[in-house]
Order: structure tokens, then sequence, then C-alpha cells
């Protein structure tokens, strides 16, 4: 699933069309099956990122 993911990534778009239906599917899927959990692990991180600015901003603003 990865290397399919890996070459999905890589490969051009004329390449993937001139795979078979089979292959081409499952390159497809694979690669957007990676791009979603790459997708959701980059939201957490903005998430985490952002509350943690809150956070420290409140702290930093009630000490002074």
């Amino acid at each position: 699933m990865a290397e399919l993911a890996r070459y999905g990534m890589t490969a051009s778009a004329s390449l993937i069309r001139r795979h078979g239906d089979a292959r081409r599917l499952a390159t497809l899927v694979a690669t957007v099956r990676h791009l979603e959990g790459k997708s959701i692990d980059d939201a957490l991180e903005l998430l985490d990122l952002m509350m943690s600015a809150e956070l420290l901003g409140k702290a930093q603003r009630e000490a002074e």
C-alpha cells in the first residue's frame, strides 16, 4: 500500500492513465488514503500549535 502511494505521488497522470483499470484504481486509492492520513496529521498538528499558542498567550497575559 505504501509503495503504491509513493508511486502515485510521483507518477504523472498520463503515466497512471496507461495502466490497467485494476492497477490504476489501486494506485489512486492508495494515494488518496495516504493523503487523507497526512492531512489529518497536519490538521492535528496545526490544532496543537494553535492551542499551545493560545494557552501560552493567555498565561503570559495573566502573568503580566
